[in-house]
């Protein structure tokens, strides 16, 4: 994607959420535009808000953790193991762990 379609898509999920703050896929795909563009902190603020009880919710952690790791944040070790209690170990958390070197 160049960078006018980024803004126009960027543009078309804040007014979704403007209409609807809690949609799940809507989150999930502002967040990942917001991480795309290079904006960390409003991805990761914007994919913790999908709620835990929706199946979206482990996409959207595992993009939490991928921007953490980016970062090489001790949170994000704390997140892969608050993710590996929840949902067990799974091929991606397994790769994020040896990935962080632990």
């Amino acid at each position: 994607m160049e960078r006018g379609e980024l803004n126009a898509a960027q543009v078309l999920l804040e007014r979704a959420l403007s209409l609807n703050p809690d949609l799940p896929d809507t989150l999930l795909s502002a967040g990942m535009l917001h991480q795309r563009a290079g904006r960390l902190e409003a991805a990761l603020q914007v994919l913790a808000r999908v709620p835990p009880s929706m199946p979206q919710h482990y996409q959207a952690n595992l993009h939490i953790l991928e921007i953490l790791m980016s970062q090489q944040s001790e949170f994000a070790m704390a997140q892969l193991m608050e993710m590996v209690k929840v949902y067990g170990v799974t091929p991606q958390l397994e790769q994020a762990r040896q990935l962080l070197g632990r």
